[in-house]
């Protein structure tokens, strides 16, 4: 049996375990969202992305360019109190000094990946701004569902500030879906000049013994306030989804230029004319800002 990695950032861990009301520190944003995709019945691939504003960290020169540290922690508990994961790392943020104005106007994200088998979980993260020491607690409760074998479902959806195919590049490095480069937008805000991404992976999906291909039909639907807004089929024509296995990935962008400012929900509707099920995902909510 392995030891436990030893804890680097004491002093993150501490502030981790702390249930003060109030914090000895001054305060960080941070944001931060969880997203299980299935590896199998009983591993599944929890993504953890944490998003900041680079306006909110303070930049100091190294080696000529300004750049932004930022130290992580996170602990990852089972409902029995047990420790079920743990990592640490140091990110960096940096610009060259003629790009910092506009870098300071974007967000900056971080992405760990932790395989868990199904169950509740909790998550301590702890995200220190090292030139400034402002410092985030978040303590989130998360869910690891159990995906059968058998059975038609799907991923939680992913509403992403980017997606992009790899086009043949190494799928190395964070963010990576399978040939996809996905850029969760953790606080599911948007601006009207963006594109919303929609990532989701369908699992079981019915295969046609007479073309050994899935016979589905596909919509994404947008509502505000209970109307419908826009209904888009996915034809898998569009080089991000990849319809065609018995999983799919569905993948989408979609401009915002003509959404005005507000609350949406948008959600995925599958029928697989195989199985002669129809599947239709949770609402999820996004802001046009």
């Amino acid at each position: 049996m392995s030891r436990p990695p030893k804890v680097k950032f004491n002093d993150l861990a501490a502030a981790a375990e702390s249930d003060l009301p109030k914090p000895s520190f001054d305060q960080l944003y941070a944001a931060m969202s969880i997203n299980p995709l299935r590896v199998t019945e009983n591993a599944v691939l929890t993504s953890f992305t944490i998003q900041m504003e680079n306006q909110d960290l303070v930049y100091k020169e190294v080696g000529g360019l300004p750049q932004a540290a930022i130290n992580i922690y996170a602990k990852i508990t089972n409902v029995s109190g047990r420790r079920a994961g743990l990592f640490e790392d140091i990110v960096t943020s940096s610009f060259t000094p003629e790009a910092l104005a506009v870098g300071m106007q974007q967000k900056s994200a971080y992405e760990k990946n932790v395989v868990l088998p199904p169950g509740n979980y909790k998550i301590d993260l702890v995200v220190r701004d090292v030139n400034s020491g402002k410092t985030v607690v978040l303590k989130q409760g998360f869910t690891v569902p159990k995906y059968e074998e058998d059975k038609l479902s799907t991923s939680t959806m992913i509403l992403a500030s980017k997606i992009e195919p790899l086009n043949g590049r190494l799928p190395s490095g964070q963010f990576v879906r399978g040939s996809l480069k996905v850029v969760p937008n953790a606080t599911n805000e948007f601006k009207q000049d963006q594109t919303l991404g929609i990532y989701l992976q369908v699992y079981n999906v019915g295969i046609d013994m007479a073309t050994l291909r899935p016979s589905a039909e596909i919509e994404y639907v947008i509502t505000q306030k209970g109307k419908e807004i826009m209904r888009i089929k996915e034809d898998g024509k569009n080089g991000l989804s990849s319809i065609n296995s018995k999983q799919m990935t569905l993948a989408r962008l979609v401009p915002l230029k003509d959404f005005k400012p507000g609350f949406y929900d948008v959600q995925v509707i599958i029928k697989d004319n195989v199985l002669n099920q129809t599947l239709t995902t949770d609402k999820d909510v996004f802001q046009v800002k």
